[in-house]
């Protein structure tokens, strides 16, 4: 097996194995924005798109930051997407618009990465958590994240 798919089925079975739907201590019947928990809040880097797992073989990961006023950043190594988000148990939306810096990247891969990341920042996601260290976003697209410990 090759690294790819060791890592795909390694990230199937945690997320098969592993996860349980983010709770949140606010409420769980809520109909309106509630804090994101703490378990979001920070950085994040991103595993995997969908069915790509992505590599850091030639470049870094795409990172996420969520922050605790609604803010979010992300990067995949070149351009910049910001904006806000929303939480309400277990459902997370990003801003319909979220800003973009738009500079040429001389490198292919990262050029994918951002358009696969901005495509999976597109819609409403379910937010599961794999223990204290991953999550999985699961919407229109999905993404597999870690948290970055800093």
């Amino acid at each position: 097996m090759n690294k790819f798919q060791i890592f795909f089925f390694c990230g199937i079975a945690l997320l098969t194995t592993a996860c349980a739907v983010q709770s949140s201590s606010e409420s769980k019947t809520s109909s309106t924005v509630s804090a994101a928990p703490d378990s979001i809040i920070g950085s994040w880097t991103v595993r995997q798109i969908d069915s790509v797992a992505l590599s850091d073989s030639t470049v870094s990961f795409p990172v996420i930051a969520f922050h605790d006023e609604g803010r979010v950043v992300a990067n995949a190594g070149c351009n910049t997407l910001s904006g806000e988000y929303t939480y309400v148990a277990p459902a997370l939306a990003f801003s319909d618009k979220l800003c973009q810096t738009l500079m040429l990247c001389p490198d292919e891969e990262i050029t994918r990465n951002e358009q696969l990341l901005a495509q999976a920042m597109d819609s409403v996601l379910i937010v599961t958590s794999c223990g204290t260290d991953s999550l999985f976003l699961q919407g229109k697209h999905y993404m597999l994240l870690v948290k970055n410990h800093e």
